[in-house]
């Protein structure tokens, strides 16, 4: 509905529900930073953006293991941002390594997520 401001109010108030209540390290809360820096990047504010997208990515890694696809899907969108920004060596990286993860996830090749990065 491209309402990014009243998705980013509703993105960071939950973001502090979650801080209030979750302990810090929480794949909730990096989920929700990656959702802040995904509102972010649909603004064109590719700088904040991967400020969100770097606290995601730091909290997934930590709580999660090393394949799951919630960490690819902070990746990819890691590679948007450097894609944006013309850091087009650094976004490839970023791509391969969210495909990487995909390939050793329980995902099917089907699935959105799968299909997306290819």
């Amino acid at each position: 509905m491209q309402q990014h401001e009243v998705a980013l109010t509703n993105q960071r108030l939950a973001l502090d529900i979650l801080q209030k209540h979750l302990p810090p390290n929480h794949s909730d809360i990096g989920i929700t930073y990656r959702e802040i820096a995904s509102i972010l990047f649909e603004k064109a504010d590719y700088e904040e953006s991967m400020v969100n997208y770097e606290k995601s990515l730091a909290i997934l890694t930590y709580f999660l293991p090393s394949t799951h696809p919630e960490i690819a899907t902070t990746h990819k969108g890691i590679g948007d941002v450097l894609c944006k920004q013309a850091e087009f060596e650094k976004a490839l990286s970023s791509y391969e390594k969210a495909q990487a993860i995909l390939q050793h996830s329980d995902l099917p090749v089907t699935h959105p997520n799968c299909v997306e990065i290819k």
